[in-house]
């Protein structure tokens, strides 16, 4: 965040500290694109919703937190800007008769499309148009919203107010969970245009936000910022086939897809107790290795994968010796394999798409089949019979054998 206020800040300051020059524009001039919220609209239009840095309130050094020791202020750090049309250009196209401002779009963090418009009618006019686009680039975070846009992107907040800008936070940080599957403009268009994949990406949405009290008594003084009733949240992963939405998998499946794609690199492992207590053990996942081994037998086709996890204990409520170590693994082991096999069964046998890679694995081994087999993989991939084989490995136990207990007095 502090990184890019400060790119920002640095581009309007080139552009007001530049005098005489016959293009210079005022900073309330200048539209500084953050994010795009897509949806449909009314009568077959599609909505464009343009989320701009307000540079009116930036220039006063000011944003929903307000100056320092001042309280917030009256002014929004942004501006959404909405506009519809027929297409998605014209909707673009039509922002100009709300805005003077010359949009600036180096600067976008996430394009959400709206899960009621991915589902109908699928993203391949939208990805047309920021493909052609010189503006756009690649690196932007393509996501799936739930719910009403204009709303998801008008949640306010306090650390970091702008929510485009705060969603592209909560991305990078994401992999420390591991619940959901973001993709990248670019790496979307690859698995689209793949003969042998299908693409997929997280879903974003608001919910209630449990830190607020529930109580009376917790009122602000005047001049502060109460918790915001509703917060953003990254809730599990969007399935496509080809351009289309066909369902959604939730946090365990998608931690399941990341397992089966190799794209695990930390997280954490809750697992049983092996003593049958109830009681859970939480380890942090330090490395994985994920290898797809296909096999042609017979006319079938068979698909070992083999997960290797490197773990670290952070908690527990009972005594950890060598043999707790040891059946810690192997549950450790029996936690990825159901949360690989819950991913298998959803992507296999209701939305019969295959986003983890079997084919591609398929194409690498066998070259010559796959020129038979790629025009029919969408009817093979749910026939693809799968068997996990995963080893765990718990490295630390941070040199303490028994948890922190109470003394009895």
């Amino acid at each position: 965040m502090a990184r890019m206020m400060v790119l920002l800040w640095l581009v309007l300051l080139l552009v007001l500290t530049q005098p005489g020059c016959w293009d210079r524009r005022e900073a309330e001039e200048l539209g500084i694109v953050v994010g795009y919220g897509i949806e449909p609209a009314a009568g077959g239009k599609v909505r464009l919703i343009v989320q701009v840095i307000n540079a009116g309130a930036q220039g006063q050094g000011q944003n929903l937190m307000g100056a320092a020791g001042q309280g917030p202020t009256s002014i929004k750090s942004y501006t959404n800007l909405v506009s519809e049309g027929d297409t998605l250009f014209e909707a673009f196209r039509m922002l100009s008769t709300k805005t003077g401002a010359r949009n600036i779009h180096a600067f976008a963090q996430v394009v959400i499309v709206s899960e009621e418009y991915a589902r109908e009618k699928g993203l391949s006019g939208i990805l047309d148009l920021l493909d052609r686009d010189p503006v756009t680039r690649r690196s932007y975070w393509l996501l799936i919203g739930r719910g009403d846009l204009a709303s998801l992107l008008d949640e306010p907040g306090t650390l970091n107010p702008i929510p485009s800008m705060r969603i592209g936070e909560i991305l990078k940080h994401q992999s420390l969970a591991a619940v959901s599957a973001p993709l990248r403009l670019g790496e979307f268009y690859r698995l689209m245009e793949s003969e042998s994949a299908q693409p997929f990406t997280a879903v974003v949405e608001s919910e209630l936000n449990q830190a607020v009290p529930g109580e009376k008594g917790h009122e602000v003084s005047e001049g502060s910022i109460p918790e915001p009733l509703r917060q953003i949240k990254l809730n599990g992963t969007a399935v496509f086939r080809q351009d289309k939405m066909v369902g959604w998998l939730n946090e365990k499946e998608s931690r399941g897809l990341l397992w089966l794609r190799g794209e695990v690199k930390e997280g954490f492992l809750k697992s049983p107790s092996p003593g049958g207590t109830g009681k859970l053990f939480t380890a942090e996942i330090l490395n994985t290795k994920t290898t797809l081994l296909p096999e042609i037998k017979d006319g079938e086709i068979y698909l070992t994968v083999k997960i290797k996890a490197e773990t670290y204990l952070e908690e527990t409520q009972e005594p950890v010796d060598s043999e707790t170590v040891r059946l810690l693994e192997a549950a450790q082991a029996g936690t990825i394999a159901e949360e690989a096999g819950a991913a298998l069964e959803k992507a296999q046998q209701e939305y019969r798409a295959d986003v983890f890679g079997f084919g591609e694995a398929v194409h690498r081994k066998y070259p010559g089949e796959w020129k038979e087999m790629k025009n029919r993989w969408p009817e093979l991939f749910p026939g693809v019979q799968v068997s996990f084989q995963v080893e765990t490995k718990m490295r630390h136990t941070a040199m303490i054998s028994d948890p922190v207990m109470p003394v009895e007095k």
